[in-house]
């Protein structure tokens, strides 16, 4: 355990690092990682970036954007000019949301969803895979703290570190059923407000006629690009699965690969109209 904790620590602190490089704005940072800088430097777990806080977190931008403009700062000057601007109470230290107007952050991905319009498994899929930042099949750590941000930034602005831990732990209470502090893709099911399975209007039917089809395709071609692909088709799986109960991540992975086996003829990784025929014996 001890050893599980080290390397936990070890892989934060690189983390922190790789973050602290990225000040440059070559690269947005996600929601989670904004949430990790945030508590990094807010060392005292205040809430705030204050005194010798933003000192240091002007010292790490400064040296970063420094490196390539040979830029030198008098770190006084620089800290009254980020106050003068972002300050926006004039209290002399930065909120979460004050800093995230000094940071390149990525746009709050939940707003591209209509508010109280209940998801496609299409449409969690996309968020799913937009938090799983590692690809672990799980969202853990700072992955829940980015996507808890984005969720209540929806309807507030006014968001801190203290919200977003009192928010994951009742989240957590609420649909970690296993109590591993992680969210598998059942459990984010559970919170989200995903539509009814699309596959159950059609599972009476003895066979499927043209018009269930095209609906079918038409559905998970989100993107109407003509094929379903990457995560329209996990989407499709997902909907086929589910109806047998809770599924994982590995299980969608699992059977997307078995399945085109069978019906990705071409093997470029996605499905036709033709070969969804194949795949729902809809021929």
């Amino acid at each position: 355990m001890a050893s599980q904790r080290n390397n936990s620590s070890l892989h934060t602190k690189q983390s922190e690092m790789s973050i602290v490089k990225q000040f440059k704005g070559n690269k947005i940072l996600s929601s989670a990682e904004f949430v990790s800088l945030f508590k990094k430097y807010d060392s005292d777990g205040s809430g705030f970036i204050e005194s010798g806080e933003l000192d240091s977190f002007l010292k790490d931008l400064c040296e970063e954007l420094g490196t390539e403009n040979q830029l030198k700062c008098d770190i006084k000057d620089l800290k009254t000019l980020v106050l003068t601007k972002y300050d926006a109470n004039a209290d002399g230290k930065l909120s979460m949301d004050e800093m995230s107007k000094i940071l390149p952050t990525e746009k709050n991905f939940l707003m591209s969803f209509r508010k109280n319009v209940k998801l496609t498994s299409v449409d969690f899929m996309e968020i799913w895979f937009h938090y799983d930042l590692d690809k672990s099949g799980y969202l853990e750590g700072s992955e829940i703290e980015g996507f808890i941000y984005d969720f209540l930034k929806k309807a507030e602005s006014d968001v801190s570190p203290t919200k977003i831990a009192d928010f994951k732990e009742s989240i957590l209470g609420a649909i970690d059923t296993d109590n591993d502090g992680k969210i598998s893709l059942t459990e984010l099911a559970e919170l989200l407000p995903a539509g009814e399975n699309f596959f159950k209007k059609y599972e009476n039917k003895h066979r499927l006629d043209q018009g269930d089809f095209n609906e079918i395709f038409d559905h998970y071609d989100k993107d109407k690009s003509g094929l379903i692909e990457e995560q329209e088709l996990l989407a499709l799986l997902k909907d086929i699965m589910e109806r047998e109960g809770a599924i994982s991540l590995a299980d969608l992975e699992s059977f997307k690969v078995e399945i085109l086996k069978i019906v990705d003829k071409n093997n470029d990784g996605k499905v036709s109209r033709d070969e969804l025929a194949l795949l729902l014996s809809a021929q």
